[in-house]
């Protein structure tokens, strides 16, 4: 699974417009695909914002997903665009958009097809084999699917339960195991009635019934009992995991060492080079160099994805893909200072 954020440049954006009529205006959180293009205003031309990159694509790599809060909702000439905000907490994802140093928060716009389908109520189910299946709200569903960390595991949920939006509420973290089982790699085993494979897997608890094994399974949001052949589950067996440390963050551009200072103080508000939408607002008075005549007074941001559950089983780049971001204000707003 290969990570990157990558920036690409504008050519003009259009106005921003009313609300759609086609659609109902979201609230809540949503779930925006991680190989989406979140753009910095509401126009496909514009410069965007890519997260990651989906080896498999959306459909086997269910769960990749980044939590966001809705902000607005906008149409135009170049489609439905939904205005959204990075969340505080990683609600029943596995990562979130880092705020960048500096700046209040990010807000982007996603098209609304790039939000992946929801568990909007609890869900729970359990099947006469002993295993079951224990779903929050929060958590991204597709095709009959949902992703336990890396692995894909089948559950059909009514329609009624699944939606786009929905309200964000307190997640307990996963409980790091204390007896150890290990799932095989591969290994064919049943949820609900239905055959899948699933491993490698480290498991908190399992018992043996019979010729299988119930083995118990936990990520964000969500815990199920699964049925395995017994020989394929080992007690005091824990998959190695060494991470590296994530990338350290880039610090602000260098500033050339001149007779005076040209800063961008706290409070102002900050948009693409081109555009108008606010994008994020100045937390600190930020140095920059000085702009060309008539230009914009610019600096760059590192935007990275925040991850503090590297250690939990699912396969991510263990170093932070690490890049800049342009946002822009009015020469006329910056502040000239000798030093």
């Amino acid at each position: 699974m290969k990570w990157s954020i990558c920036i690409v440049a504008a050519l003009s954006v259009p106005a921003r417009a009313e609300v759609t009529a086609k659609e109902p205006a979201l609230t809540g959180n949503v779930l925006v695909w991680a190989d989406a293009q979140l753009y910095l205003d509401p126009s496909t031309s514009g410069p965007y914002v890519k997260v990651g990159v989906l080896d498999l694509g959306r459909d086997k790599d269910v769960g990749y997903v980044v939590p966001m809060k809705v902000v607005s909702t906008v149409s135009n000439t170049s489609g439905d665009f939904i205005e959204v905000e990075s969340t505080a907490d990683t609600e029943c994802a596995w990562w979130r958009l880092a705020k960048p140093e500096g700046l209040d928060t990010v807000r982007l716009f996603v098209k609304r097809e790039d939000l992946a389908p929801v568990l909007t109520k609890d869900f729970k189910a359990k099947h006469k084999d002993g295993t079951s299946i224990s779903l929050q709200a929060g958590v991204a569903v597709l095709g009959d699917k949902v992703g336990f960390n890396r692995g894909v595991v089948p559950v059909t949920i009514p329609a009624a339960s699944i939606g786009i939006a929905y309200t964000p509420h307190k997640i307990a973290p996963v409980p790091k195991p204390v007896k150890k089982f290990l799932l095989d790699e591969a290994t064919d085993v049943k949820v609900l009635g239905v055959d899948f494979k699933l491993g490698p897997w480290v498991a908190a608890a399992a018992t043996v019934k019979g010729k299988r094994s119930m083995v118990s399974i936990a990520a964000r949001c969500m815990s199920a009992v699964i049925s395995a052949p017994k020989e394929r589950v080992h007690k005091g067996v824990a998959i190695n995991q060494e991470l590296a440390a994530g990338a350290a963050a880039a610090s602000r551009a260098v500033v050339g060492n001149t007779s005076e200072r040209y800063i961008l103080p706290a409070g102002t508000k900050l948009t693409s080079e081109k555009g108008s939408h606010v994008v994020a607002t100045l937390e600190t008075d930020r140095e920059i160099n000085k702009p060309k005549a008539g230009a914009r007074a610019c600096s760059e941001f590192v935007i990275t994805k925040d991850d503090p559950y590297v250690d939990s089983h699912h396969t991510v780049d263990a170093s932070q893909p690490v890049r800049t971001l342009k946002l822009c204000a009015e020469a006329s707003a910056m502040k000239t200072e000798r030093k």
